[in-house]
């Protein structure tokens, strides 16, 4: 296309004007969505630490589309990012055309090369975009079909604006498309030989221009051109008013993730003696990089159609939080600003005295979420919905005060008795009495602490899950002892429910007790304390190597000094449950399915949503200890679906998931064919009964 000019001298100085005007307001207004983020608080968490492991992020999660090609719907828009990165090297060859006429790639290829290697070089780069064009072009009308016809529930959105703005964006990629084919056309006539060999799709639009005489094909060309051009500018000044604000905001917001677990909670001061409020209600009140969590989404939905909340009519949607946090910034936050500048605005007011709860999202949806990590895992550009959320919470609870009765209980029974039930704190290590566990008082000369916690020492049920563990570990004659009643609760639960200054005191106790006894390794029966012991109580100088019983016991099998020899009695089908504490936010996926693997005499069948994509049992966030009134019980959908995989048993790995699906299957009226079991409960059953009182340990 190098032989065709663009215009004459006066065309130069006006597509310079545009195109300094263009990058202009393009530059303005995503300085203006900075010092938007320099409204809110500093940020705490580390994110310009391990600089080569974040580039490395940003090729594999960015340029490479890791999550996006997840799921078939990112194949297409794999395509048009490619496409779009693609394509534009050939519009920089258009822009610089645009001043100096006569520029070409294939000029200067010829140049260095000979016109031989430029025509073979040249055309094949003319020929993948010729491809890409037509083949976008049939993936954005499939997105316009997926959208207005098939509807599908992971774009589904209360924001009429988002829909519109999703639409003119694919509108304009098509125009673009469109007139590049054009371009495209209007080159085979003027070259076809080069167009019958580098332009299959070019060729055909070539037909539309036959017969017109050089003049004309100029013109033509020249009016293409021109408005190819000025909507690539117009495009550049939309993107950062748009849902495509997501093209400036993905890079660094990958760059810039945080590389702890998932399960990780920033640490609240509450000691700030200058603090007016704890938590978040305001804007401002977020960190920056929070803010820019909402200019890097890119609307796709996957965080909706994963929260096991919104699947069961609870009015939380990461997707539509996110959003309207978004809109609300840039309102709030451009009315700030005019502020700072001495400007006067309509109604400021109205705007400013605007909140988080309820004005951007409500109360119920705040305390609806499970914590169970699924937005976080499936967001391609790693925007982290948990922290906003508890946030919100620590506002509602520590603030407002704000929390309902069966949480307000919770609280009380954690701060008089060091459990959620309320029940007598000395009779936390009395289920330890009869299998001859000793405490560390007793023996504090232990490879292990069994940090047992609060299910497993207090509710009937759960305890048999400590029995189990307590018989493993003898039978593979592993050194530990329990803290008894100087274990404390480790406090997961009042942090996710919002009570920082309950988790705080409750974490300084335990770990003043364990630093005593210089405590080096812990297991754990439960999810939700393995992520608080191994994450989060380092942050008040509890540092400990943390293993679920789960790894333990699998590392126990892969070593044979753990074997199991006897077949399971009583049932043969079984179906494994995630805990999403356990999988998603510790990532321990493959352990569990070892185990089980090597049981003898029971078949594993997997639920559809397994591994990462397991659906929560509704227990997380606190949410074990509050009455779920709203839409379908999250605990009876999975049971549901556990159901339909026809067990005898369902396995789960986790105190909390054991309660959820023994209600949920007493809800589908199904125990009398089907029961729960922790996977420590089935190893024990498999290996030969240890003399418990006389364990090697016990003797130290």
């Amino acid at each position: 296309m190098g032989i065709l000019k663009v215009g004459y001298f006066p065309g130069n100085i006006i597509f310079i004007t545009c195109l300094l005007a263009a990058f202009g307001i393009f530059s303005y207004l995503c300085y203006n969505l900075v010092k938007i983020l320099l409204l809110a608080k500093p940020e705490e968490t580390k994110r310009f630490d391990q600089i080569f492991r974040r580039i490395i992020n940003v090729i594999y999660y960015v340029f490479a589309q890791a999550r996006v090609v997840r799921e078939p719907a990112g194949v297409g828009h794999f395509f048009i990012f490619w496409s779009f990165i693609f394509l534009s090297i050939g519009y920089v060859e258009e822009f610089v055309r645009g001043v100096y006429h006569g520029f070409s790639y294939e000029g200067i290829l010829a140049y260095f090369t000979g016109e031989t290697i430029a025509e073979l070089a040249y055309g094949s780069f003319i020929l993948i975009q010729d491809i890409l064009c037509f083949v976008v072009l049939i993936i954005l009308c499939i997105s316009l079909y997926r959208r207005y016809i098939q509807k599908p529930l992971r774009l589904k959105i209360d924001d009429p604006h988002a829909i519109v703005d999703a639409t003119i964006i694919i509108g304009l990629i098509m125009s673009l498309l469109v007139l590049m084919l054009f371009l495209h056309g209007i080159e085979g006539v003027k070259r076809p030989a080069f167009a019958s060999t580098w332009m299959p799709i070019g060729k055909f639009f070539a037909n539309i221009f036959d017969g017109l005489s050089e003049t004309g094909l100029e013109k033509v060309h020249t009016i293409l051109w021109w408005v190819h051009v000025l909507i690539i500018l117009y495009f550049l000044t939309y993107l950062p008013r748009s849902k495509h604000m997501h093209l400036l905001g993905a890079i660094p917001n990958v760059f810039m993730r945080s590389f702890n677990s998932t399960g990780y909670l920033p640490k609240l001061d509450i000691e700030d003696e200058e603090a007016e409020t704890f938590g978040v209600n305001k804007m401002e009140d977020f960190s920056w990089k929070q803010l820019m969590d909402s200019f890097a989404c890119t609307e796709c939905g996957r965080c909706q159609v994963n929260c096991p909340a919104f699947l069961t009519d609870k009015p939380l949607t990461p997707y539509a939080m996110v959003h309207h946090m978004k809109l609300h910034t840039l309102s709030k936050g451009k009315l700030m600003l005019e502020q700072k500048a001495g400007k006067e605005a309509e109604d400021p007011e109205e705007i400013l005295q605007k909140t988080l709860i309820p004005d951007v999202i409500e109360e119920d949806a705040v305390m609806s979420c499970t914590t169970c990590g699924a937005c976080i895992e499936e967001c391609p550009v790693f925007i982290e919905h948990i922290p906003k959320i508890v946030d919100m919470r620590r506002y509602l609870v520590l603030t407002e005060a704000k929390v309902s009765s069966e949480g307000q209980l919770a609280f009380k029974n954690m701060e008089n008795q060091s459990n959620p039930w309320g029940i007598g704190s000395h009779t936390r290590g009395d289920w330890a009495k009869e299998a001859g566990v000793q405490t560390m008082a007793e023996n504090p000369d232990v490879e292990y602490l069994y940090f047992v916690g609060c299910s497993e020492s207090f509710d009937e049920r759960n305890k048999k899950i400590a029995i189990a563990v307590a018989k493993i570990l003898k039978a593979a004659g592993i050194s530990f002892a329990i803290l008894g009643t100087e274990e404390g609760c480790c406090g997961d639960s009042a942090r996710r429910l919002g009570n920082e200054y309950l988790f705080q005191m409750l974490v300084e106790a335990n770990i003043e007790v364990m630093n005593k006894y210089k405590v080096k390794k812990v297991i754990t029966s439960c999810p939700h304390g393995l992520n608080c012991l191994k994450n989060e109580y380092p942050q008040f100088g509890g540092n400990y190597e943390v293993y679920h019983h789960t790894e333990v016991i699998h590392r126990l099998m892969e070593v044979e000094i753990l074997k199991l020899t006897k077949p399971v009695e009583g049932f043969k089908q079984v179906t494994y449950h995630d805990p999403c504490y356990l999988g998603r936010h510790s990532k321990v996926y493959h352990p569990p399915r070892y185990i089980l693997n090597h049981v003898p005499g029971i078949v594993t069948q997997e639920m559809p949503r397994n591994s990462r994509k397991s659906f929560c049992c509704g227990g997380g966030g606190g949410r074990m200890w509050l009455e779920e009134n709203l839409g379908k019980r999250i605990n009876v959908e999975r049971t549901e679906e556990a159901l339909e995989t026809k067990p005898e048993r369902i396995v789960i790995a986790c105190p909390f998931c054991l309660t959820m699906f023994d209600e949920g299957l007493s809800t589908k009226e199904a125990q009398e064919y089907c029961k729960v079991l922790d996977i420590a409960e089935i190893v024990a059953a498999c290996i030969e009964e240890p003399r418990l009182a006389e364990a090697p340990e016990a003797k130290k």
